[in-house]
């Protein structure tokens, strides 16, 4: 999955330099959070993003102009801050935006044009990614929300206002002793497989696996079959091989959004039903 900066919650609504200062730590504090998601890839941000209100009128650019022209030990901390985590790339490119979607309104009713909610609407592919938003946004403030495109679609997007936004997601591996097993064996009217996956090569398959939104189970491929990976407390995971099941509805979704397995990137993958 991709984290992007929400362009569209920046909208002036900051009072202070002690806001701007939590916001900005708030986001640095998700961006290193959402490394685990993502499979260690960057978050990326537009290249207006700058232009965007941060107190009152003033943009974050001339907000990073005054603190660049400032004297102030904390105002150094702070611009090196504001740049790492929102000013300086990656940034989306502009190739990345279907100029037909540009006039499509967000929650907030702004269109989403230019912005990274504008990116994530022109992805052709199904899967659900998430954005980054700054605090005190009226709009923004719940854990996901959807864009409708009239007619079109509708794209649900994750929303991650701090670091615990992205733990909630986390997935920890804990072997279950049932699947510790030589081969595998009916109980009570139930088979259940052995885990020929170590621990270690478990865990990696959860940080890899794909997830239906609001679905207890992640799936991954590897040795050639399916694993299922059942969630038992939250966040923690156990699992064991499934072969590979033809009627098995959401590995049927999957595959209509991600293609046929093997899956190569890396990070966390979520869709809908």
């Amino acid at each position: 999955m991709e984290v992007s900066i929400n362009d569209l919650s920046f909208k002036g609504q900051f009072k202070s330099f002690d806001e701007v200062k939590s916001c900005i730590k708030k986001i640095a504090c998700s961006s290193m959070a959402s490394m685990e998601l993502t499979g260690h890839s960057s978050v990326r941000r537009t290249r207006q993003l700058v232009g965007r209100p941060l107190i009152g009128d003033k943009t974050i650019d001339e907000f990073k102009i005054e603190l660049f022209q400032s004297g102030n030990p904390a105002d150094s901390t702070l611009l090196t801050n504001l740049l790492v985590n929102v000013v300086q790339g990656p940034f989306i490119d502009d190739s990345e935006l279907n100029e037909e979607l540009k006039q499509t309104q967000s929650i907030c009713k702004e269109p989403v044009e230019g912005s990274s909610l504008h990116a994530y609407l022109s992805k052709e592919e199904e899967s659900v990614h998430a954005v980054i938003s700054a605090e005190k946004s009226k709009e923004y403030n719940h854990s996901n929300f959807k864009i409708k495109v009239p007619g079109i679609k509708e794209v649900m997007v994750l929303n991650l206002i701090t670091d615990a936004c992205c733990k909630q997601y986390s997935r920890k591996y804990e072997p279950n002793p049932k699947h510790a097993i030589r081969k595998d064996k009916k109980v009570a009217g139930k088979v259940h497989s052995k885990m020929d996956l170590s621990d270690s090569v478990a865990q990696d398959c959860l940080r890899n696996g794909i997830q239906i939104l609001n679905n207890k189970y992640v799936y991954f491929f590897t040795n050639d079959q399916w694993y299922e990976f059942p969630q038992h407390t939250s966040g923690c995971y156990h699992g064991y091989p499934i072969g590979t099941p033809g009627n098995n509805a959401i590995i049927n979704r999957i595959k209509r959004v991600f293609g046929e397995p093997p899956y190569k990137d890396t990070g966390y993958k979520f869709c809908t039903l």
